[in-house]
């Protein structure tokens, strides 16, 4: 009886070992692996198209403002909510800086106002060049003092607010300027709906730019926009995309901060 278990045993242990593959587990998990790879270099690519693409049209479109900046009136929308994180809204000031490098920021050129906005309490103009023009309002000042003591907060995504203030602040605008609005948001807005405010500046001859991120609301922020929507409205995926964006498109030499 004992022989027969051992020979059973020996038998079950020699069909095991000539079924056993070592390679094949190895095989298969590499497979797996070159798999996911190939996928993230696809996705990194077409990231990268999508970038360059949005580059593009941006890019064109701040060079048609540069040419109108001896007498252009900017209103930067900078969302801080806690869903942006501080650094990513340092990212987003970084990204007003860029854009604000190559225009002559003057009471009688360019003129500059940035709110920032979370929850219904803290929707806040930080710098305001329009409302009330004064002498000492320039690049240098703008660049080098105001936009770096901008403190990040966190709250909630009162878009509507920051429309509300872009519409008081334009208020004091000049008559004959050209006026624009830049939406940087990274979610849903909460509060209110913002578009009929939006829509309401719109026909006043005011130009929406909205750049939000795709976890946002995306249709809210395409009928924000203004027309052609594929020329106002940028969506990226990520902060890091708004980062190439930025890099793509704008200022990447030394900021000079002479007017």
């Amino acid at each position: 009886m004992q022989l027969a278990g051992t020979l059973f045993v020996f038998v079950h242990a020699v069909c095991c070992l000539a079924s056993y593959h070592p390679f094949s587990f190895q095989r298969s998990f590499l497979k797996g692996k070159t798999f996911e790879l190939k996928e993230h270099r696809n996705s990194l690519a077409t990231a990268t198209n999508r970038v360059l693409k949005l580059g593009a049209v941006f890019k064109r479109n701040v060079r048609k403002l540069r040419e109108k900046s001896l007498n252009l009136d900017l209103v930067f929308l900078v969302d801080e909510s806690s869903s942006v994180g501080s650094v990513n809204f340092d990212n987003e000031l970084k990204f007003v800086k860029k854009l604000l490098s190559d225009f002559p920021v003057v009471p009688s050129a360019t003129r500059v106002a940035i709110v920032t906005f979370s929850s219904r309490s803290n929707v806040v103009p930080r710098v305001d060049y329009i409302s009330a023009p004064q002498y000492h309002q320039h690049k240098c000042s703008l660049l080098n003092e105001e936009i770096p003591a901008i403190n990040y907060r966190g709250g909630g995504t009162y878009t509507k607010g920051a429309f509300q203030q872009a519409a008081q602040i334009l208020q004091h605008s000049r008559a004959n300027s050209t006026k624009v609005v830049f939406l940087i948001t990274d979610g849903y807005s909460n509060g209110g709906d913002p578009r009929p405010i939006a829509a309401s500046l719109r026909n006043m001859g005011v130009e929406i730019f909205t750049l939000g991120i795709w976890q946002g609301n995306i249709r809210e922020l395409q009928d924000m926009a203004s027309h052609p929507k594929e020329e106002h409205c940028y969506i990226l995926h990520s902060f890091a995309e708004f980062e190439a964006l930025a890099r793509r498109a704008l200022h990447e030499g030394r900021i000079l901060c002479s007017p």
